[in-house]
This record gives structure tokens, sequence and C-alpha cells, in this order.
């Protein structure tokens, strides 16, 4: 949110300052996307898989002044502050990279934090596009939209660092999701809008194979379009602000990254509840669910057959105790587990002499 140098003391100063302009009069939301905050990611959701481990940032020049943070502050957990974070500068980007593959799934697939504020009812938001990668050199941008009209504001907002934004004009832009005392959410991005994206329809990126994550800072000054070719408006100026003693303070430093999370990754074979190991849980749904139709993973169809039956069975035991957990269960299967498994390979032996008998 602000390119600095200088101690949290003045950070503060600064905060205040802008609390009060901003909350002056704000805007009553009125546009057709989410409020900032009923669909923002908690930077402690228990749906949270992993964080970015690796980042290179290519920052760019604002002001001739030094920027803030580095490239070590947009890995690992979103902390919940508001002063951890990488400033990107004007059109500045960051690429990141992860130990665990992102993958669409059920709901949105990624979150990326920024350190917005809520400013009554609107939010000084700093905005940067979305694009994600299989091989790291080829990427897809999710798509956008910015409804923000050009601020009514004097001196125009070419000088203007201070304007706030409604979040309901913004939709699949990072940045528009609170994150400061009020609550730190990040903002969330689901693989599913890209299926018809050129690149994913010819397999060069894979949405079961997401490797690397793009973000890059808009220049809100009306001259960078959304995808519908709509200008966006964001805080963006860059103007020396003031200085004491010791240290500059600036007055944005464009996109502040945060942190980057998982929320889906490519389902461990044989691990139907999706926790990340194999065991007696995922028998029980298969169980629970045998010979049922019209069935989801979820539900059991391992296979993508559309129903539970013995090939799922099969691959839950091939994998039996593989998986990622800290404390993995044991490879040997409970007592209760052994019924089971009495349980459904009677089950199978049915099934099969129905399919014999049938034919």
């Amino acid at each position: 949110m602000f390119s600095r140098q200088f101690p949290k003391s003045g950070l503060s100063i600064l905060f205040c300052f802008l609390v009060i302009f901003c909350a002056i009069g704000p805007e009553v939301l009125a546009g057709p996307y989410s409020d900032g905050i009923s669909d923002g990611i908690a930077y402690d959701d228990p749906s949270i898989l992993a964080w970015a481990t690796g980042c290179t940032v290519e920052r760019q020049p604002y002001a001739g002044y030094p920027s803030f943070g580095d490239w070590s502050d947009a890995i690992g957990p979103a902390p919940g502050t508001l002063n951890d974070v990488v400033s990107l500068g004007i059109g500045g980007s960051a690429t990141l990279s992860f130990d665990i593959t992102i993958a669409d799934g059920t709901g949105p697939d990624l979150a990326v934090f920024e350190n917005a504020m809520a400013m009554g009812s609107n939010v000084y938001a700093e905005l940067a596009f979305v694009e994600v990668s299989s091989n790291g050199d080829d990427f897809v941008r999710f798509p956008n939209c910015s409804l923000t009209p050009r601020p009514m504001v004097e001196p125009p907002v070419e000088e203007w660092p201070f304007i706030s934004i409604d979040p309901t004009d913004v939709d699949n832009l990072a940045g528009k999701h609170v994150n400061n005392i009020t609550a730190w959410l990040g903002t969330p991005f689901d693989l599913a809008d890209l299926v018809a994206e050129p690149l994913v329809q010819s397999g060069i990126v894979s949405l079961a194979n997401i490797n690397y994550v793009r973000v890059i800072d808009v220049i809100g000054d009306g001259l960078t379009l959304d995808s519908q070719g709509h200008e966006i408006y964001d805080p963006w100026c860059t103007d020396f602000l003031f200085e004491d003693d010791e240290h500059n303070f600036f007055e944005t430093g464009g996109f502040d990254l945060d942190a980057v999370a998982v929320l889906n990754t490519t389902p461990l074979p044989g691990d139907v509840d999706g926790n990340g190991f194999v065991d007696d849980d995922d028998l029980s749904i298969i169980i629970s669910n045998w010979g049922q139709s019209n069935a989801t993973r979820e539900d059991g169809d391992l296979d993508g057959d559309g129903t539970v039956a013995g090939r799922d069975y099969s691959e839950v035991l091939s994998y039996w105790g593989t998986g990622s957990s800290a404390e993995p269960p044991a490879h040997v299967p409970t007592p209760a587990t052994l019924w089971l498994l009495l349980l459904a390979a009677v089950a199978g032996f049915w099934s099969r002499a129905r399919e014999r008998i049938s034919k």
C-alpha cells in the first residue's frame, strides 16, 4: 500500500491520516461484485494447504526512491500484519512458485494477499492482475473487470494517491479484499475461470498442474484496461511526500504483495476426502457410497466413471498409508478397517457376479 522506508511509528501516523481522510463521505456500495469481505480468504483459514515458497520480483522504479520490502516478504504464510510486504512499484511484478501443485477444485484454488485498508464502506486498494502457468514461461491472466469511475477529485487522479474504491465495482483483481486491523483477507481466484483460454484449451497451461503465479501491479491512472476494455483506477501516484532527519516518506508504491495461498492441489491417488493421506476415512466413504451412480470424487468415484465401485476401492488399497500428513497413518489397516476391507471384498464379489449374470 505504501512505498516507504520509515519506522512503524511513522506508518501508524500515516495510517491514521488515511483512515480519517477516506472515511469522510464514503460512497455507497453499488457494483455487481463482492464487497471485499464476504468472499475473502482469511489468512488463518484451515482450508489453506500451502503458501508460496519461492519468489522473483521485477520491481519497477517509482519516484526514484528506495523500495520497501524484498522477495522474502512474499513467501510463507500471510502474517496478519500491515508492514510485512514487498512493494512492487508502479507496474512491477512478482512470480511465485510452490512446493505443491495448484489444481482446479471445488471453489477458489488460490488467494492473493495485499495490505488493503477498509475506508468506511470503500477500500484503499492497490490492484494487481493475476496470471498462472504450468511451465513458468506461458501464463494466462484471470479475466477481470473494473467499473470504478474516474475519481471526481481535485487535483486530478494523476496527482492524487489517497483515493478509495468501491470493491463491488472490481472483480478478479488482487488487492480488493481488506487486509488490515478489521480483517486479514486474501482475494480468491478460481482456475475454472480460465477454461476457455487458448493456452488452456491447447494444454500448454494445465489447470490440474499450476506451478507458478504471477502478480502484476495495475497502473491505476486509467490508461491500463481490464479484460472488457474498461479503464482501471486505483491509488497510483508515487510522488515524494515528506521527510524527517532519518527517513523518507512516500505516498504509494504500487501493489504491496503479502502472500499467496494454495487452496486446492492435485488430488493424491486414493485420497477420497482430500486431507492429504489415504486411510480408514477414505475407505469408509467408498463403502458408504458403494454402487452410487452420478458420483463425484468426494463420493468415492476416483476413476471418474461416475460410479463408486471396484476400481475405486482398489485405488484406495493400492495407495494405502501414503500421504503428506505430519503424522501419516500406519501402513497396516486397523481392525475396524479389516472389517471394511471384508465388506468391500464381498461387495466387489457380488458386483462382479451381477455383471457376469447380466451378460
